[in-house]
């Protein structure tokens, strides 16, 4: 996963936590990875492709303080 796409999936996990995509307008990358999360979130764990656990794993970070402390204190 590339660090543009880390960054997308942070933006997006902002924007679904606060609704700020609904009042500003975002790219169509920012859009597509939006969709991208939503698809990953409505997945079932045991269904998740490789690419959605990765997705799954930045996004936990971005929104976890707890899980993202104890992911860089490894």
């Amino acid at each position: 996963m590339t660090e543009l796409e880390k960054k997308l999936i942070c933006k997006a996990a902002m924007d679904l936590e606060t609704g700020h995509h609904l009042l500003y307008e975002r790219s169509g990358n920012e859009i597509l990875m939006i969709n991208e999360v939503l698809e990953m979130l409505a997945t079932p764990d045991e269904l998740m492709s490789d690419r959605q656990k990765e997705i799954y794993e930045e996004y936990r970070l971005c929104t976890d303080y707890e899980y993202w402390k104890e992911k860089n204190n490894e």
